[in-house]
């Protein structure tokens, strides 16, 4: 009989982190104050066979579900079911409200999800994750050209002092949402690669990068003030950003568009749509913690980024 367990320490989870991607292991091993992490996991026979885990930000009482996975051998037992339950019970003790999770639609594992998160409170929302091609997107003539403010300043974001980012955070969810925070995955943001945008002594704007592969890099938080919040000023962060990715060597960028931002998304199909060179959809389910639910599904596969 297979038994689920938290796990509690680094050393705990150590033992489970072949479960989950390369690229979230680090992850699931790292926490701080503002970003912990919640995980359980199934073994049998004292070998670990399921694991589910998440990333949660006390501050925002919000987390979100990176992997739910249960090893080919032990699939249909409903011991995917059983990690979900037990992540959820034991976030909503930790203080966590709600918890979110992506999933790419169209797959072959997506009907497993769907069924089950179908007790989750928010039905779906589309993502649409777009890849480019970084120096097709220089060429094109409009980036270079697009008009901007002249008296804005584009710097990189590794001279930030750490007195200005003090001054930032004091507006994370004033002059700036709480989800476009520079801060909110900064240990993994490229300061060399990322900028931010200053009107005056004024910080005004970011957009940060990460790296995904060798290859690759990710477009994580674009953000702009009000009345800098057009989209001249969007165009000069990203082409300023793809500029140092190209001469670092990275030849592609991915990025997200809800499928509700109707004007990024016509941006996209008109202006982008020559750099593009693969595009999917995600979809968001979320869940309000802390009352009775009723679970669905029995299976459960990899949870991808």
């Amino acid at each position: 009989m297979e038994t689920i367990t938290l796990l509690n320490s680094r050393e705990e989870r150590q033992a489970y982190a072949m479960l989950t991607f390369p690229s979230l292991r680090d992850e699931l091993l790292t926490e701080s104050e503002q970003c912990k992490v919640a995980a359980v996991g199934a073994e049998l026979l004292g070998k670990p066979i399921g694991l589910a885990w998440a990333n949660w930000w006390p501050q925002r009482k919000r987390g979100e579900l990176r992997t739910l996975h249960v090893t080919s051998a032990y699939r249909r037992r409903g011991i995917g079911a059983a990690l979900l339950r037990a992540i959820e019970r034991g976030l909503a003790e930790a203080g966590c409200d709600t918890l979110d999770f992506k999933y790419r639609a169209g797959t072959a594992g997506a009907p497993v999800w769907q069924r089950m998160t179908a007790h989750w409170d928010l039905p779906r929302i589309g993502l649409l994750i777009f890849t480019m091609s970084i120096p097709r997107f220089l060429a094109e003539p409009w980036v270079g050209a697009w008009r901007t403010n002249k008296r804005l300043e584009v710097f990189s974001w590794d001279t930030l002092s750490e007195e200005e980012k003090a001054r930032i955070r004091e507006g994370d969810n004033d002059w700036y949402p709480h989800h476009l925070s520079p801060f909110i995955r900064e240990r993994y943001l490229v300061p060399g690669l990322s900028v931010g945008l200053r009107d005056g002594n004024e910080t005004i704007g970011w957009m940060t990068i990460e790296e995904y592969d060798d290859g690759t890099v990710i477009g994580d938080h674009m953000f702009a003030k009000s009345p800098h919040d057009g989209l001249g000023r969007g165009i000069r962060l990203i082409a300023e950003a793809a500029r140092r990715c190209c001469e670092a060597g990275f030849q592609k960028g991915r990025f997200e568009v809800s499928v509700g931002n109707v004007p990024m998304l016509r941006f996209v199909e008109r202006r982008m749509k020559p750099c593009i060179v693969d595009s999917y959809e995600v979809v968001l389910k979320r869940v309000w913690l802390g009352r009775p639910q009723m679970l669905q599904g029995t299976e459960a596969e990899p949870a991808r980024r």
